[in-house]
């Protein structure tokens, strides 16, 4: 007898909903579950146990293949200085989308819901409507309803075109499903170099403490390049105050980064370290490749002769600058591709924010188990960030990368 995606697994749940798109009796919804990320519920008196969903799964492959490109990746930089200044990174994935609704595709990507707060995907078909989804959001999207309006669309309309960015998990889960249902429709698939996804548990209490402060939030830009490109800075713009800090001054970030709350599937993840079923993926060009350059320049990853063709295009359109073929190594070694280690200490840190303790209190709990020497580390930046001027800063950073 065949079992359902609540079933024991090889892996972690990433939440990238294929499994609700492949259920024919509508046994599956996505919600939040007690830990603060979206996951699948199962209806027992719907659900037949025919296995479809885990046909789509991740947390039942066994994983025996790495990622499939070329050993080079691109320093690329949109050639609009308007799109490069607002836009995260190198403002790639805004020039991509755009060309894509110029060529008759539909937008499959995340905008912020000020409403809910939460990132969700949303499909667009309007070049007005992509400012939505520009910027990164570094939190798990919820991605149910697009998803299966997505598909849905695409059973029709096989003359549908679709590009669709998302985290490598919510790809994989998308390649699977396309794959599933033999669907004809063009898509170009795009993923990114992923962190992991921090818990709602931290965002919803982040969310709340700044309201307090800054007003109804009117807008949110989680990288934002108001201290220059390699300065992660928060910005958030409320109804009576904007809140701008340093990432590691602040509070959200430092969950973030120290790696504490992220989903469980994301601590030993095979996509954060490499696999992927995108034609393209995408991210900052990290580390000293461009140390001096605060605008962005993206690190864009060719995976498949699709990709291969996209890049090619949007060169002879003049809307891009590919700057330079890098070795692999050069980019990859500075993005989040190791195994995490904090997986005990991640739910220490999750039983406490359900328990109702505050995040800056849960976090001088967590901080106590760090090593001594990190702990210093963190307070000498903190003090850094008080202390200097901004330019100051990136020329001290300049040196300790060189």
């Amino acid at each position: 007898m065949k079992k359902n995606i609540l079933s024991a697994s090889v892996y972690n749940c990433t939440g990238c909903g294929a499994c609700k798109v492949m259920c024919p009796h509508n046994a599956i919804t996505i919600s939040l579950n007690n830990d603060g990320f979206f996951s699948p519920v199962v209806n027992a008196e719907k659900c037949v146990l025919c296995g479809l969903c885990q046909s789509v799964c991740y947390k039942y492959t066994i994983i025996d293949y790495n990622i499939k490109c070329e050993a080079s990746v691109y320093g690329v930089f949109s050639k609009n200085k308007d799109t490069l200044q607002a836009k995260t990174s190198g403002g790639v994935a805004y020039e991509i989308s755009k060309w894509g609704i110029e060529h008759g595709y539909k937008i499959f990507g995340v905008r912020y819901n000020l409403t809910e707060n939460i990132a969700e995907h949303i499909i667009v078909d309007d070049i007005k409507m992509l400012d939505a989804l520009s910027g990164s959001k570094y939190i798990q999207s919820y991605t149910s309803e697009a998803l299966c309006s997505m598909i849905s669309d695409a059973i029709k309309n096989p003359h549908y075109k679709y590009i669709c960015i998302g985290t490598p998990c919510q790809i994989y889960g998308l390649r699977k499903v396309i794959e599933a249902k033999k669907l004809k429709n063009e898509f170009i698939l795009i993923d990114l170099f992923c962190h992991g996804v921090p818990s709602y548990l931290v965002w919803n209490k982040y969310i709340e403490e700044k309201e307090n402060k800054v007003g109804t939030i009117k807008h949110i830009d989680f990288r934002s390049k108001v201290n220059g490109w390699h300065q992660y800075t928060m910005y958030i713009k409320g109804s009576n105050r904007s809140y701008k800090e340093y990432s590691c001054r602040d509070i959200f970030y430092r969950y973030f980064f120290d790696n504490v709350a992220l989903n469980d599937a994301c601590y030993n993840c095979a996509f954060r370290k490499g696999l992927s079923m995108a034609d393209v993926r995408l991210g900052d060009f990290l580390g000293p490749a461009y140390k001096y350059r605060e605008d962005g320049v993206s690190a864009v990853l060719i995976i498949s002769e699709v990709g291969r063709k996209l890049l090619d295009e949007l060169q002879s359109l003049d809307c891009i600058v590919i700057d330079k073929k890098w070795n692999m190594e050069q980019c990859t070694r500075y993005q989040s591709l190791q195994e995490y280690k904090s997986l005990n200490l991640r739910n220490g840190v999750i039983y406490r924010l359900q328990l109702g303790f505050s995040l800056r209190k849960t976090l001088k709990w967590y901080n106590r188990q760090f090593p001594v020497k990190e702990r210093i580390k963190q307070a000498l930046k903190q003090a850094v960030h008080f202390m200097l001027p901004n330019n100051m800063i990136i020329y001290i950073k300049r040196i300790i990368t060189k």
